[in-house]
C-alpha cells in the first residue's frame, strides 16, 4: 500500500510537470519563430518545397489564435487533430529526406574507405607492426561482453558490417535469410510486413515510389555519383570527391534540419492544445509570458513593422530565453522527484485512479516532447494482440524480400552493390555463432590485398567497440608497439582526423533492427529542449 503522503507528493509534482511544460511549449513557439525570423533556423537548401510550406503556414497560423482557441474546448479539439494530421504528412514526406541519408551511406562508403587506405599510406603504416591476435581476441570478447542473444545479433552485425564485402550472393542472402528467420520468431504478420518496408526503404531507397519528390537536386546529385570508381581516381580527384560528399552530407543534414524545427514545433503546438489550460491560466505566474508571447505574435500579424522587429528580435529572444531556462530546470527537477518517489514506490497500480492518469497524461506529454521525427517514420504503431504469422506467411515474406534485393543488385554497379550488401548486413540482426563470426573476420583480414586494407578493418571495428561502449582485454597494451600512431586498441578516430572513415554514417539502432539516422536538435540557450 502506498503511503498517502507519498502518493500526495507525486501527483502533485505530476501536475506541476504537465503545467509547467505547458508554459515551456508557448515559449518555445515564440522562440522558434524569433529564430526563424532572424535566419537562425528551418531554412532548408533549393528552398522550401510547396508541400512543407503549406504545413509549415498552417502551423504558424495557429500561434496567434492559440489564446482564443485555448479559451474554446471545441475549437481546441478541432485544432489538435488538425495538427496532428499535419505531422503525421510531415513525417511521411520527410521519408524522402531519409531515403537521401541511405543512398548517401551507400555510396560514400568506397569514397572514405579509399581515402582511409591512402592516408594510411602516406604514413607507411603498412611498415609498422600490428598485433592482429590481440585484435581477434578483442572481437571474441566484444561479442561475447552481448547481455543476450538479441544484443549479440546486432554486434554481430556491426562487426560484419566492418569487413570487405567478398562473400558470394548465395551465401550471403542464406544469412540473411537465417537471420530474418531468427529476428521475427513468434512476430506477427503486421510486424514482419513493416519491417520488411523498412529494410527495403533503407537498403533500396532509389526504389521507393517517392524517391526524388522532394529536392530533386539532391536526388541528381546522389545518382551522378554511382558510377564512380574511388579507386581508379587520382589524388586529387580522390580528395575532391571526398569533400564533395561531406558537402552534400551537410547540404541533406540541412533539409533534415529543416523538418526537425518543423516537427518540434508541432510537436509544442500538440502538448500545449492537448492541455485544458486556457492561455491566462498558463500566463499567471509571470506577466512576462503574456508579454512576450504578445509581442511575438504582433510581429507575425505585421502589427509590429518590419523595421521594428528587426530592432526588437535580439532583445526579444534574449527574454523568451531568459523566462524559458528557469522552466526547463524546474521541469529537469521534478523528473528527479519523481523518478526518487516511483524507487519507493516500485509500481504504479498501487497509486490511485485519478493519480495514474495524471502520469499517464505525463507520460504522453513527455513522450510527445523528447521524440524524433527518425523514430516516429518507423513507428509502426503495431497492434500487441494481432496473431503470430505462420511459417507459410513469413516465408513467402522473405522469398519477396530477397528476390527484390536480388533483382536491385542486378541494376548496380559492382562497387555500390558490395557497398549495399554490407549496409543491409549491418542492418538486420544477424544469426552467426561467434566462432563462424570470428572465422570471417579472420579470412576478412587475412585475404586483403595489402596491409592498409586490413588496418582499415581494424580502425573501422574499433569505431564499433567505442560506439557500444566495450571496454577491451588489452587496454595495457602499449601503441608504441605498432608505431603507427594509430591507437588499433582502443580503436578510435576523431571526427577531424580526415581519414575518410564513415563519421557520419549517424545510425540509430531502432526495434525491428533497421539502421536509422538519429541527429540532436540544438539551439542557442544551452538547454536540451527536445
Amino acid at each position: 500500500m502506498v503511503s498517502p503522503k507519498i502518493e500526495e507528493k507525486l501527483s502533485k509534482l505530476s501536475a506541476e510537470y504537465i503545467y509547467n511544460e505547458g508554459i515551456g511549449n508557448l515559449l518555445l513557439l515564440a522562440i522558434s519563430y524569433t529564430d526563424r525570423k532572424k535566419g537562425e533556423d528551418g531554412d532548408m537548401p533549393f528552398g522550401m518545397p510547396e508541400e512543407i510550406k503549406k504545413i509549415r503556414d498552417k502551423a504558424d497560423s495557429y500561434i496567434p489564435e492559440l489564446e482564443d482557441i485555448l479559451g474554446n474546448n471545441e475549437l481546441r479539439i478541432s485544432a489538435l487533430n488538425e495538427v496532428l494530421e499535419l505531422k503525421k504528412q510531415l513525417v511521411s514526406l520527410y521519408g524522402n529526406v531519409y531515403d537521401y541519408f541511405s543512398q548517401w551511406n551507400t555510396l560514400s562508403l568506397a569514397v572514405n574507405d579509399e581515402t582511409a587506405i591512402r592516408k594510411y599510406k602516406e604514413q607507411h603504416l603498412a611498415d609498422k607492426k600490428v598485433q592482429y591476435e590481440v585484435f581477434y581476441t578483442d572481437c571474441v570478447n566484444f561479442l561475447t561482453a552481448s547481455e543476450n542473444i538479441d544484443e549479440l545479433r546486432k554486434y554481430t552485425a556491426q562487426l560484419l558490417k566492418c569487413m570487405p564485402m567478398r562473400m558470394a550472393r548465395g551465401r550471403f542472402f542464406d544469412i540473411v535469410l537465417r537471420s530474418l528467420r531468427a529476428a521475427f520468431a513468434g512476430a506477427t504478420e503486421e510486424t514482419i510486413t513493416k519491417s520488411i518496408d523498412a529494410f527495403k526503404k533503407g537498403c533500396a531507397p532509389v526504389l521507393d515510389k517517392n524517391y526524388g519528390k522532394l529536392f530533386p537536386e539532391i536526388a541528381e546529385w546522389l545518382a551522378s555519383k554511382a558510377d564512380h570508381i574511388p579507386a581508379h581516381m587520382s589524388d586529387e580527384e580522390l580528395a575532391d570527391e571526398y569533400e564533395d560528399f561531406n558537402m552534400m552530407l551537410d547540404t541533406i543534414q540541412q533539409a533534415e534540419d529543416g523538418f526537425t524545427a518543423l516537427y518540434d514545433d508541432l510537436n509544442s503546438l500538440i502538448i500545449v492544445l492537448y492541455l485544458s489550460f486556457t492561455f491566462e491560466e498558463l500566463t499567471e505566474k509571470d506577466a512576462a509570458y503574456a508579454d512576450l508571447y504578445h509581442a511575438v505574435c504582433d510581429i507575425m500579424t505585421g502589427e509590429t513593422s518590419e523595421e521594428e522587429a528587426e530592432a526588437l528580435l535580439d532583445t526579444l529572444k534574449e527574454q523568451l530565453e531568459a523566462a524559458f531556462e528557469p522552466i526547463i530546470d524546474k521541469v529537469n527537477s521534478i523528473n528527479e522527484k519523481e523518478l526518487e518517489l516511483m524507487d519507493k514506490i516500485g509500481t504504479m497500480f498501487e497509486l490511485s485512479e485519478e493519480t495514474q492518469k495524471s502520469i499517464g497524461a505525463e507520460g504522453f506529454i513527455r513522450g510527445i516532447y523528447y521524440s524524433n521525427i527518425n523514430d516516429e517514420l518507423f513507428d509502426f504503431e503495431i497492434d500487441e494482440n494481432s496473431p503470430v504469422a505462420s511459417k507459410e506467411f513469413s516465408e513467402k515474406v522473405f522469398a519477396e524480400f530477397i528476390d527484390y534485393m536480388q533483382e536491385y543488385y542486378k541494376t548496380l554497379p559492382m562497387q555500390t552493390r558490395k557497398s549495399n550488401m554490407l549496409i543491409l548486413l549491418g542492418s538486420i540482426p544477424v544469426a552467426m555463432d561467434i566462432a563462424d563470426t570470428i572465422d570471417y573476420v579472420k579470412s576478412s583480414v587475412e585475404n586483403c590485398i595489402d596491409e592498409e586494407q586490413k588496418i582499415l578493418i581494424v580502425d573501422k571495428a574499433g569505431m564499433v567497440f567505442d560506439a557500444n561502449g566495450f571496454s577491451y582485454a588489452d587496454e595495457d597494451f602499449d601503441d608504441d608497439e605498432c608505431g603507427c600512431d594509430h591507437d588499433h586498441h582502443h580503436h578510435h578516430h576523431d571526427h577531424d582526423c580526415e581519414c575518410g572513415h564513415d563519421h557520419h554514417h549517424h545510425d540509430h539502432d531502432c526495434d525491428c533492427g533497421h539502421d536509422h539516422h538519429h541527429h540532436d536538435h540544438d539551439c542557442d540557450c544551452g538547454h536540451d529542449h527536445h
